[in-house]
């Protein structure tokens, strides 16, 4: 609906035609509280000129024209190297400053229109003296061993301090920038503790020590290995010696047999002894003196030698002596018969 605010109308129209054009108007301005304050402190502020809240340019843009009766406030955004960072109704931008490396600083983040450049002490350096801003930094002082930088109180005043390591740890230089250390952890190595850590020192492990021997252990080692050089000297002596005398091995293993049952008869009792066995063979053998001389040439038969020598020998019983085929034995004849005759009857006699 228009209102007719033309020449014809009345002044009491006009008045209201004008209030109605001067609210469509750019001018944004809002009339103040009783105390002259505006509803939105943070983006409007009061211009006692007009005696209207006027807008504030918001970060990174200052008052170009300022507001009066007719229009707003106009703002511009800041020129390069220049910044605003808050809502603000000024009429020029903040210069950024650099991070002057004299003093002590090194650049974070740059300079931009609505943040100043972020800037901060170089390693191993610390602002000594603090207020709203750091005006330079120098260098730290070094804490001892067993301390180290207190990192938490960095925007305290004063320079920063040296705290002592915790439990655990330990710091084993004279240095501002070093930290504290955990101790070493023997058992995730496989060793065990030789010193215990300290807060200037860090834990000494070692090897876990050997079981001892058992005793008597060595010299049952030493005797075995002897027994065991003696047992292959001596087979090797006896190998040689078996290509070389294979007699002499065999009297040598017939004798260590009968040793030690002769050693056992000596230690115990004294067995009984069996009854000796008679001799069947002698009786039946001719006499020596009845066998007539061979002949010259005729080689001499072995039949009474091995007779002799069977009941001469005391191991085993006696054999029968062997006949060359061909010859009639002793016992074969009769004439042999009636000689053995008076030979027994000698005998008994």
């Amino acid at each position: 609906m228009r209102l007719p605010c033309g020449p014809a109308s009345t002044p009491l129209l006009w008045i209201l035609c004008g209030v109605l054009a001067g609210l469509g108007s750019p001018m944004a301005a809002r009339l103040p509280r009783q105390n002259q304050t505006c509803w939105e402190e943070e983006k409007e502020y009061y211009e006692p000129r007009v005696g209207v809240c006027c807008t504030r340019c918001p970060p990174g843009m200052y008052v170009s024209t300022q507001c009066d009766g007719t229009q707003d406030t106009v703002c511009a955004a800041c020129p390069e190297h220049s910044f605003n960072e808050h809502w603000n109704h000024v009429k020029q931008c903040q210069m950024c400053r650099p991070c002057d490396t004299v003093l002590g600083f090194e650049e974070v983040a740059p300079c931009n229109r609505t943040h100043q450049s972020q800037c901060r002490c170089q390693p191993g350096t610390s602002c000594f003296f603090w207020d709203s801003k750091c005006a330079h930094c120098q260098p730290l002082l070094p804490c001892p061993p067993g301390t180290e930088v207190d990192t938490a109180g960095e925007h305290d005043e004063g320079p920063p301090r040296c705290l002592p390591c915790k439990a655990g740890f330990f710091q084993n230089a004279s240095s501002p920038s070093a930290r504290c250390q955990p101790h070493t952890s023997c058992e995730d190595r496989g060793l065990v503790e030789a010193a215990p850590g300290t807060l200037e020192t860090d834990r000494i492990c070692q090897s876990p020590p050997q079981p001892p021997d058992a005793p008597g252990t060595g010299a049952a080692l030493l005797a075995l290995a002897l027994l065991a050089l003696l047992v292959l000297v001596s087979s090797l002596t006896c190998a040689c010696a078996w290509r070389s005398h294979p007699t002499l091995c065999r009297k040598l293993g017939s004798l260590l047999k009968r040793r030690p049952q002769a050693e056992e008869f000596s230690s115990g009792p004294v067995p009984k002894v069996n009854p000796p066995v008679p001799d069947l063979v002698w009786p039946l053998l001719p006499d020596p003196e009845d066998v007539p001389p061979p002949p010259l040439g005729t080689p001499r038969t072995p039949i009474l030698e091995t007779a002799r020598l069977q009941q001469q020998s005391p191991v085993g019983p006696p054999r029968e002596p062997e006949v060359e085929a061909g010859e009639p034995g002793p016992v074969a004849t009769g004439k042999s018969r009636q000689a053995c005759g008076p030979r027994q009857g000698r005998g008994k006699g």
